[in-house]
């Protein structure tokens, strides 16, 4: 599992400079969901954190919601990843 783990942060992390310029809403979508598991895994971890990420999320969810450049959200999504994978 950790191996798995491992080789997806990897791919993320060296793919991340390419897909920065072409964050789609799809693209967006998908980093979303990973972003909910890894959530998860934080609760069980650092559940003070969580909630720290999940309130700051809420209030970010709203500027984001009509936001035509979603480069933005990816690299915020990229950086709370990042976050939850160290």
């Amino acid at each position: 599992m950790k191996t798995k783990l491992a080789a997806l942060a990897l791919t993320v992390a060296f793919s991340a400079p390419a897909l920065a310029e072409e964050c789609t809403a799809e693209l967006a979508q998908a980093k979303s969901m990973e972003v909910n598991a890894g959530l998860q895994k934080l609760a069980a971890k650092d559940p003070q954190r969580m909630q720290e990420v999940a309130t700051e999320m809420m209030e970010k969810s709203a500027m984001f919601e009509n936001a035509e450049d979603l480069s933005e959200v990816c690299e915020y999504y990229d950086s709370l990843l990042e976050e939850m994978n160290s």
